[in-house]
């Protein structure tokens, strides 16, 4: 609380995690208030990223997110990376995200680039029925239709022990690193654009 309490805007920066890679992209989570909203549209486009996970804020939303909500400060999360790896366009994209959304507070001198996002209107996750090796058939920003082979489970035995199938269409947001996989592990995240 001491955090947000003295914010005016917050900029929360993830790089993935060492299971995970996730495509460079903002997500805001809207209030319904629509100088909030505005502002949180307008720095995520200040970011450069191409895309933006825009969803309304939930009764099920916790911690910084939920505290920022509540309190009326705008906050955007910017994701870039995973693997555990230090990529350097990450690096660079993390960098200009940051700079390009306090270009866009007048915090720094400069007009940020400003560009058209696309939006992410929902996202689905994928998990495995079955444990085993993840062999994963698509990339990260792949477009995928409903019923595409996404990958799939194979067994201590070298069998396919499940395939895995896409419900929906969209687009691959976010997959497993870790090639063994447990039964009801998330494998891929599909994001419906808008």
């Amino acid at each position: 609380n001491e955090l947000v309490l003295r914010s005016q805007y917050l900029i929360d920066l993830h790089g993935g995690d060492m299971y995970e890679y996730i495509i460079p992209l903002t997500a805001i989570y809207t209030s319904g208030t629509s100088e909030i909203d505005d502002k949180l549209d307008s720095m995520a486009r200040a970011t450069e990223l191409d895309y933006c996970f825009r969803q309304p804020l939930g009764r099920d939303s916790i911690g910084l997110t939920k505290e920022c909500a509540r309190r009326g400060i705008p906050m955007i999360v910017v994701e870039c990376g995973g693997r555990g790896l230090l990529e350097e366009h990450l690096i660079v994209s993390s960098y200009n995200a940051i700079t390009g959304v306090l270009k866009s507070l007048q915090v720094f001198e400069g007009e940020p680039c400003r560009n058209e996002l696309k939006l992410i209107k929902s996202m689905t996750a994928i998990r495995s029925r079955s444990g085993g090796l993840f062999r994963r058939k698509v990339e990260a920003e792949s477009l995928v239709l409903k019923g595409d082979r996404l990958g799939e489970i194979i067994g201590l035995d070298g069998n396919v022990v499940e395939e895995i199938v896409s419900p929906t269409n969209g687009i691959v947001i976010q997959f497993s690193c870790n090639p063994s996989i447990n039964s009801g592990d998330t494998v891929i995240h599909i994001g419906e654009l808008d």
